[in-house]
């Protein structure tokens, strides 16, 4: 029972999905008899203490960092196999999110926000661990509301998003410049600056009027659609 004390504290990964990748994908050299940071040497200390904390939520490890099973199954996984492997750790890690009284594939942002918040974070931590799981539910090929994952293609304010790529694009040195912040993998310019606007972006409170969060919700779907084209 002191485990599941444990785990309870956790909240959920809110690293970049690309770091979390990386990971699983360089244990396909061998699964180590225990996933402790000597195995993460080549990201920094704050990627290797979310990293700990993703894989012990996720149950890919347990509380002494031994590999479970599903750990394995992951780190060999391709195609179709992964996405279910993978669809069979959200529903487990992310329980709220798949209750009967909340549907994800009709959910408006707010409401999975408000969701989401269930897990124990709070502010900007919370926007970080959605984006996570997002990632995640994207590869798992798990059906999202499009009122929280937006399709791309042309829309109103198409032009101002535009005009923030090419203003990425003229300060590229600048955000680039010691941007990586917790994983190995190299980063665009564009990207790192569009990583830079939405971390700089106000931490989303549940106790605003639905006027004010609905302005939030507009704003961060503009600043996602950035993060996506950049990558």
């Amino acid at each position: 029972m002191p485990g599941k004390k444990e785990t309870a504290k956790l909240v959920p990964p809110y690293i970049p999905w690309k770091t979390f990748v990386t990971l699983i994908d360089g244990l396909r050299q061998g699964i180590p008899s225990r996933v402790d940071r000597s195995v993460m040497r080549t990201f920094s200390g704050a990627a290797q203490s979310g990293l700990m904390v993703a894989l012990r939520y996720l149950n890919l490890t347990d509380t002494d960092g031994v590999p479970t099973g599903t750990l394995t199954a992951l780190v060999h996984s391709e195609g179709s196999d992964r996405e279910r492997i993978l669809t069979d750790i959200l529903k487990s890690a992310y329980p709220f999110l798949f209750e009967s009284s909340f549907n994800l594939e009709s959910t408006t942002s707010a409401h999975f926000m408000e969701q989401f918040a269930k897990s124990g974070t709070t502010g900007d931590t919370t926007r970080k661990a959605a984006t996570f799981f997002l990632s995640a539910a994207k590869e798992a090929k798990l059906p999202i509301s499009s009122y929280v994952t937006p399709k791309h293609g042309p829309k109103p304010g198409a032009r101002n998003g535009k005009a923030a790529k090419k203003s990425t694009v003229k300060k590229p040195p600048k955000a680039a410049e010691g941007h990586d912040e917790g994983h190995s993998e190299s980063q665009s310019p564009r990207l790192s600056w569009a990583r830079e606007l939405i971390a700089k972006f106000p931490t989303f409170d549940p106790a605003w009027p639905d006027e004010v969060k609905a302005k939030w919700f507009d704003g961060f779907k503009q600043l996602m659609e950035m993060d996506d084209q950049a990558e």
